[in-house]
């Protein structure tokens, strides 16, 4: 009769410890899913404006891999970035791929280099299409503090169907600090410094080749 009160004694208070560890781990506050918007500077306009490109130019939304189409920050403690993974409460308003899409094409009305840039779908009648494919974009964790973005782009001429520039960008920027703030601010810096490459290439190319007109 004893061995079964201690059985019983002994249950009832392994139950009982359960369920203030239970209780306490439910009081513990779950943290808050966060949100990031890409917001790249507009450009000062007199940079582009002596090397204007005649014509309509049409972006395209940005092909990528899956990870990549959805919301959630990818990062990495892999600096090869074979291994990615995704963070659980912090969160892009809007896949990457569409979000250079649309900063893209701000970007480069501001410039003043074109004499209008739109969205793809937005118009057919447009002079050049410009398409791309987007290979990184995440957080470097770890011994050395980054994000990394690489990014391919593809600038047609829709008259002559003739790929006037097929070029790849790539750059890794270091993050000052710990926060997603400084993440984020070093995204829209890498973007912008990019954006402005693409820009120079195709206004270069463009007066080099003769066929922008």
């Amino acid at each position: 009769m004893n061995k079964i009160l201690l059985h019983i004694l002994s249950a009832i208070i392994s139950i009982s410890i359960l369920g203030l560890l239970q209780g306490c781990a439910n009081s513990l506050p779950v943290p808050s899913d966060n949100f990031y918007r890409l917001a790249i500077k507009p450009v000062k306009k007199y940079e582009y404006n002596l090397m204007p490109i005649n014509g309509t130019l049409s972006i395209s939304r940005f092909s990528t891999d899956a990870l990549h189409s959805e919301r959630p920050m990818l990062y990495t403690k892999d600096d090869s970035g074979l291994i990615l993974n995704q963070y659980h409460y912090h969160h892009w308003i809007d896949s990457p791929a569409n979000m250079i899409q649309e900063q893209m094409v701000r970007y480069f009305k501001d410039s003043g280099a074109l004499q209008n840039v739109y969205t793809s779908g937005t118009t057919n009648n447009y002079d050049y299409l410009l398409k791309g494919k987007l290979f990184r974009f995440e957080r470097v964790v770890g011994s050395s503090s980054r994000v990394d973005i690489e990014l391919e782009i593809n600038f047609l001429k829709k008259s002559a169907q003739e790929n006037i520039l097929s070029r790849r960008y790539k750059k890794e920027i270091p993050v000052n600090g710990d926060s997603m703030h400084d993440v984020v601010t070093n995204f829209n810096s890498g973007l912008s410094e990019i954006f402005a490459l693409i820009l120079n290439d195709i206004s270069a190319y463009c007066k080099i080749s003769q066929k922008c007109n």
